[in-house]
């Protein structure tokens, strides 16, 4: 039975470990978009260490955001508790701030109290952080955080007027919600150089059947710094599984990686005839 206890306890702490040290999505030359969310304050911070910056956007707590592949909305507030709730609450809150500002979230912390980043910065490497940060991008993250607000170049973006609409409740109270402006606004806010360095061209077939997942996709891309030529839905060109998938050429290793580990796209090898830089099929 000791036996048995050290060995299961020797499994226990691996898994851990493997998950602290799994391989993460930071780099140099692409930054993060990281999601910071609070008791009842949430925040989205731009990290370009590659520029040698980083922005702080608060968002408003007074808000709905609507749920990722769902017609429901949430109060911005209470989109993690949902989420806990659905049993997959880094993937909701995730995606549906990002796709609500239209820009690609791909990892979120959720921590106690004010959603700033001071508090970040104090609880990164602590052990109770919920976050599905690995722990060797918590490590990179804070360096260069640190680097960056010892430095004085953080900056604090202000979300315009314009880019809300006011929304009445059935019971008479008031929200926010993005409006179509929040469009243009964000699309140089999250430009990644390295990304915009290659030039691509991107084509999206949308077979997922869900009516505007490609355009919302497009979005996303765009802002990142990658140009989206196409839009269809042709069941004539589909791919086999599921999910996101991609063919590039060669060269182009940033927007690849980034839609690996940003997008959550998966590569799969180029056919014969697929002429484009880049081609994204939603399945």
């Amino acid at each position: 039975m000791n036996i048995l206890g050290i060995l299961f306890l020797v499994v226990i702490v691996s898994a851990i470990l493997r998950g602290y040290m799994k391989e993460g999505v930071w780099s140099e030359q692409l930054g993060l978009n990281l999601l910071v969310v609070g008791d009842d304050s949430i925040g989205v911070l731009i990290l370009r260490p590659k520029e040698r910056t980083a922005s702080w956007i608060s968002l408003p707590s007074d808000m709905k955001i609507r749920v990722t592949n769902s017609p429901a909305s949430y109060p911005i507030t209470s989109l993690w508790r949902f989420g806990v709730s659905e049993k997959k609450p880094y993937e909701i809150v995730e995606k549906s701030i990002g796709e609500s500002i239209g820009v690609v979230i791909p990892r979120v912390v959720k921590m106690s109290g004010k959603a700033s980043v001071e508090d970040l910065l104090g609880k990164l490497l602590s052990i109770t952080l919920r976050t599905d940060l690995s722990l060797l991008d918590r490590l990179a993250l804070r360096g260069f955080l640190s680097e960056t607000v010892a430095g004085k170049r953080l900056l604090e973006l202000t979300v315009p007027s314009q880019a809300f609409d006011s929304v009445e409740e059935p019971d008479g109270k008031v929200f926010k919600v993005f409006s179509l402006a929040v469009n243009a606004w964000s699309k140089d806010k999250f430009l990644i150089d390295s990304i915009l360095s290659e030039n691509v061209d991107l084509s999206i077939n949308n077979m997922s059947g869900v009516n505007g997942f490609g355009l919302l996709m497009a979005r996303q891309a765009e802002t990142a710094g990658i140009r989206v030529v196409e839009i269809k839905n042709d069941p004539g060109d589909m791919v086999v599984g599921k999910g996101c998938f991609f063919v590039i050429d060669e060269g182009l290793k940033w927007t690849e990686k980034w839609l690996q580990d940003h997008f959550k796209c998966k590569k799969i090898e180029s056919e014969k005839g697929r002429g484009e830089e880049v081609k994204m099929w939603l399945q």
